[in-house]
């Protein structure tokens, strides 16, 4: 059998539910695709090696995080070979036969279509030859309809024909292009090397189930045989929630399509349900109570087949109770029901005794509803499986407003650890990320109330979103500041690494938030972001009649001060947090600060990477300089948010292109870090000390309205 299945079907970072697969179908072969930008995949790859061993393989290299057609020495093109020296990492040891490439994933930008091309002809290219004895396989990629499709169908068919390029076809991708597949297989027939099979609606790609679509397999399938009989078939999705039942029925349909079955799938379901008939009888003795219970009862056989469904069962799932189909087919293949479905798959596969969980349900119609579930299957291999599910609908929209007003790790605390509705608190070891946007109190005056939340608002989802990334926990927004914690409610075990790790990605996702500022005609933003790591009191705060849950202790405080030692860029961590961390940091400054209280000095960090994750920084030496007249300009020290009444004199002298920091020259004497507000004109500008230079102090800008030199800054 020369049928793969695409590694992005199986739950995120459970690769060993392979597995259940390779156990069924011993010559079933495996398209790994590697998905780095998780941050626990590579930990999950290597504990599996040996299941990718155990038959045929063939990479897909990243997509997220890779792309060829960006010009080599950008970073998007850095960011793509850390992926792709990861990848090779693992190619040496688990020696894949192929490696299916894409030649382009972004936007075409119009006019830049050969430029693009020829930047990723050239990058992959190189790239194989660190891939010694891999075959590259050269797919057809993107859609019309996202606009990331770099060739049409015979550009892509005379550029592999041209240079000879070993294929892989998608006939979704094609699909979805209103391409010729028959004559696509026919021009590249002695070229093609494999297949990736998913349907859709013939414009959109979302890689949908085998006969979820357009696409006619029963008749592709055996074309396929006729033309590239060896040619090896990878069943492809992009939805976990296609895992187990119903993967397992499409692995036999595709079997079942090709012009030379190697299954029977009557022959292999023969006897595997067990007689009905008394179930049955079982049920009818109890026809009356069933049918009047608000709870929904199902009874399936033991392969899934559904038995029976009263009518509540009726009414939630949109089923006849007399469809003999397996139960996970009543759900919608929708992400919000993966859960579900699984549990409905595993109490199959795995025959517990019993199995009680909550799990989320969208139906037909969209409805969403939160369930009880509660099963219990009957000894033996073909015993049945009874389900009773109450639903708790009402109880989710608490849970979700909850969520919104908290964070889902907090609400899951609260609502399900028998302490998490009690006051107090306990000692943690954990790291605090404290995040503040420089000058914003003050450029925020410039923008109209609803201008402000849209660009406060959307700042907030991008870090949150990163922070999710790395299982930190938002305590609370304060102002424009962000407050999280890693290691509480929930146990991250290298808390000080994920932290400082969220707090690179942070300041690189900023980028992405400019840009939309840019477009939205908003005013960039700039964060300084601390971090420190220690004992932390963790708990419910408040009275019985308001709590919330919260940290408290020094390691708080602490991380609140570095966090104030940052110009806009800028991420300062503890020695606390960098003793905790095995990876290499790019550090460029240090610094000692007395904290309040404190007997002792403490050492902070400035960082701008770790481990392979960099942010994009200028060193000093490349920086562009530009002089200024020199004019004596008046400043003032701040101390918190006072400002010192006493007045100094300097002059400003020379200025970054980005006007992002300057010189000052001055008699005054500064402390590296101090906060001075400077009077520029007749406006205010907001900076902070970054070191001392010959006469004088480099700064760097906080907040400032207009420019140095006369630009729109």
């Amino acid at each position: 059998m020369n049928l793969y299945i695409d590694t992005c079907v199986l739950p995120r970072s459970q690769l060993q539910t392979a597995g259940i697969y390779r156990e069924r179908y011993s010559t079933l072969g495996m398209e790994l695709l590697m998905m780095f930008d998780l941050p626990d995949f590579e930990e999950n790859l290597t504990q599996n090696l040996d299941l990718f061993r155990a038959g045929p393989l063939v990479f897909h290299e990243p997509v997220w995080g890779v792309e060829h057609s960006a010009p080599k020495g950008s970073k998007a093109w850095e960011d793509g070979m850390y992926h792709i020296r990861l990848t090779q990492k693992f190619a040496e040891i688990l020696h894949p036969q192929y490696m299916i490439v894409h030649l382009n994933n972004c936007q075409v930008k119009p006019g830049k279509k050969d430029e693009m091309l020829r930047t990723a002809l050239q990058n992959i290219e190189e790239m194989q030859e660190m891939f010694p004895g891999v075959t590259f396989l050269y797919e057809n990629t993107g859609t019309k309809a996202n606009g990331n499709i770099l060739l049409n169908q015979p550009e892509f068919t005379d550029l592999c024909r041209g240079r000879g390029f070993p294929v892989l076809i998608d006939i979704g991708h094609a699909n979805a292009n209103g391409w010729d597949i028959r004559k696509l297989i026919r021009d590249l027939q002695g070229q093609i090397r494999g297949f990736h099979l998913h349907n859709n609606d013939g414009v959109h790609d979302f890689h949908n189930r085998i006969e979820d679509g357009t696409i006619d397999y029963a008749s592709i399938v055996p074309y396929l045989d006729e033309m590239v009989p060896d040619a090896f078939r990878v069943i492809e999705y992009t939805r976990p929630a296609c895992h187990g039942g119903p993967l397992l029925e499409d692995i036999e349909k595709v079997i079942s399509y090709s012009a030379k079955p190697e299954y029977d799938e009557k022959a292999a379901t023969a006897g595997a349900m067990t007689d009905p008939t008394p179930a049955a009888l079982g049920i009818m003795r109890m026809q009356y109570i069933l049918a009047n219970m608000d709870d929904a009862v199902c009874l399936t056989a033991s392969n899934g087949e559904l038995i029976y469904a009263n009518a509540a069962a009726e009414r939630l799932f949109g089923i006849r109770a007399d469809q003999h189909i397996k139960i996970w087919n009543a759900i919608p293949y929708e992400a919000a029901n993966d859960a579900l479905i699984q549990l409905f798959i595993d109490s199959v596969m795995e025959k517990k005794q019993s199995i009680r969980s909550q799990v989320d349900y969208v139906n037909n119609k969209g409805k969403a509803f939160r369930l009880h579930v509660t099963l219990t299957c009957e000894s033996g291999e073909n015993g049945n499986i009874l389900f009773v599910i109450t639903n708790l609908t009402e109880l989710l929209k608490v849970q979700s407003a909850f969520e919104r007003y908290t964070s889902p790790e907090i609400a899951g605390y609260v609502l399900g650890d028998p302490e998490g509705g009690k006051q107090g608190g306990q000692e943690r070891d954990v790291s605090i990320l404290m995040s503040d946007l420089r000058g914003f109190t003050a450029m925020s005056t410039r923008l109209s109330s609803t201008d402000l939340i849209t660009e406060l608002n959307h700042y907030f989802e991008a870090m949150s979103a990163v922070i999710r990334r790395f299982n930190g926990t938002v305590i609370e927004f304060l102002g424009d500041g962000i407050f999280v914690v890693f290691g509480a409610p929930e146990d991250v075990p290298d808390h000080a690494t994920a932290a400082v790790s969220c707090a690179v990605e942070m300041q690189n996702a900023l980028e992405e938030v400019n840009a939309w500022n840019r477009e939205q005609g908003y005013p960039e933003l700039q964060m300084g972001i601390g971090i420190s790591t220690g004992k932390c009191v963790v708990g419910n705060i408040g009275s019985n009649q308001k709590m919330k849950y919260g940290c408290m202790g020094e390691t708080v405080n602490l991380a609140g001060r570095l966090e104030s030692f940052c110009i806009g860029g800028e991420i300062h961590i503890l020695e606390t947090t960098r003793q905790r961390i095995s990876e290499e940091l790019a550090i460029i400054g240090e610094n000692s600060f007395m904290p309040k209280g404190g007997r002792a000095e403490l050492k902070s960090y400035n960082i701008t990477g770790i481990g392979k994750r960099h942010m994009r920084q200028e060193s000093e030496a490349e920086l562009e300089w530009t002089d200024l007249p020199g004019e004596e300009t008046t400043f003032f020290l701040l101390s918190g948010k006072a400002v010192d009444p006493v007045p100094h004199t300097g002059k400003l002298t020379k200025v970054t292109a980005d006007e992002k920091h300057a010189i000052l020259e001055t008699d005054a004497e500064l402390k590296s870090l101090q906060d001075l507000m400077i009077r520029i004109g007749e406006k205010d500008a907001y900076a902070k000390v970054a070191e001392p230079k010959e006469n004088g102090y480099m700064i760097g800008f906080t907040m400032k309205q207009g420019s140095l030199t006369g630009g729109a800054k």
